[in-house]
């Protein structure tokens, strides 16, 4: 608990009688034993205060902070006020009537409320007690305004003994007139500085947001240009196995042809057993050619088949006889053995 700084002249009290009048207390507070739940804790006492003192005064007072001086004090600074401090002691013959006709009065009250934090202590509790030891409270009824801009707690007034609700409200102005400004230009300053700190922070939140919006954009692209090149890819991959596929049906093609050609023999001379044989195409136009009777319906299928017609793949028809109806498939049968007269008519039938 730090100790008030006193702005305006005070007597300086003995060391040795206050060290007497310390002494004592703890001795009175400890007298009954073991230290109560008010004694060991500041803010019940603070509590226990107030309780008692609307019990013999009624409800009509300052609003006194219900916790401990060191709470007071903080709270004083955080809101940037002047902190009343009032050290009550019951047992003083000034109390009673001071109590009834000054501190209970609605102006005065009222006055406080809107311009003051006030925290009273009874002298009955070790806090209270302590606190009076530090502003050198000797006379009572004890008001005192402190003030903590800075972190240092500065005594800036003092009002000992009796006195009545308009001088007192006179003595508080005077307090708040002289030492008000200062409060103020701490106060602007902090708000000054508080705004500072949050246009930093909005900048710094407009920037986080900025650069993660960069990012999320550089990431998009880099995903776009990964899936353009992903569809390149797979474009120039389908385009590859398209054209080796092509190449290869190409070569099968060539290949099977070539066996093709190589398997046909040459048409029959004049005077051999054979058989003219004419197969009508898809598109209606006609391909015609002699067999002898020895070569194979395979054969016949090599004849159209390395003639290329247009729009007819290898494997992709059957060869028919209209008259009777019969289909002669790629096979080793002979011309002879399949029966097929010496003018033999064939037709193409798409598989």
């Amino acid at each position: 608990m730090e100790a008030p700084t006193p702005a305006t002249a005070t007597a300086a009290q003995p060391g040795l009688l206050w060290g007497v009048i310390n002494a004592l207390s703890d001795f009175v507070v400890n007298l009954g034993g073991a230290p109560t739940a008010e004694e060991r804790n500041p803010a019940l006492a603070a509590g226990a205060f107030i309780r008692n003192f609307e019990l013999q005064y009624g409800p009509s007072h300052p609003a006194f902070i219900e916790g401990s001086y060191t709470e007071a004090v903080r709270r004083a600074r955080s809101e940037f006020k002047f902190l009343i401090l009032y050290l009550h002691s019951s047992l003083h013959s000034n109390t009673p009537a001071f109590c009834r006709t000054t501190l209970t009065s609605e102006a005065l009250v009222e006055y406080i409320n809107d311009n003051f934090l006030i925290w009273g202590g009874d002298l009955r509790y070790a806090e209270p007690f302590r606190v009076s030891y530090m502003v050198g409270a000797t006379t009572f009824p004890f008001f005192c305004v402190l003030t903590n801009v800075d972190g240092n707690v500065e005594l800036l007034e003092r009002i000992e003994g009796p006195i009545g609700p308009e001088e007192l409200m006179g003595r508080l102005t005077n307090a708040l007139e002289n030492q008000g400004p200062a409060l103020v230009a701490a106060r602007t300053a902090h708000e000054d500085r508080e705004m500072d700190r949050l246009i930093r922070q909005e900048q710094d939140v407009a920037y986080e947001e900025s650069l993660r919006a960069d990012q999320e954009k550089e990431e998009m692209a880099r995903e776009e240009e990964r899936q353009r090149l992903e569809e390149e890819r797979r474009v120039l991959e389908e385009e590859r196995r398209v054209r080796e596929e092509a190449e290869r049906k190409a070569n099968h093609r060539k290949n099977e042809l070539d066996r093709k050609r190589s398997r046909l023999h040459s048409e029959p001379r004049e005077g051999e057993r054979a058989c003219n044989v004419a197969i009508r195409l898809p598109d209606g136009s006609r391909l015609t050619r002699r067999f002898r009777l020895s070569d194979t319906i395979r054969n016949i299928y090599d004849f159209v088949d390395v003639n290329e017609p247009a729009g007819l793949e290898l494997g992709s028809y059957h060869l028919v006889t209209n008259y009777p109806r019969q289909a002669h498939p790629e096979n080793d049968i002979t011309i002879e053995e399949a029966k097929l007269e010496s003018q033999a008519t064939l037709f193409i039938q798409l598989n």
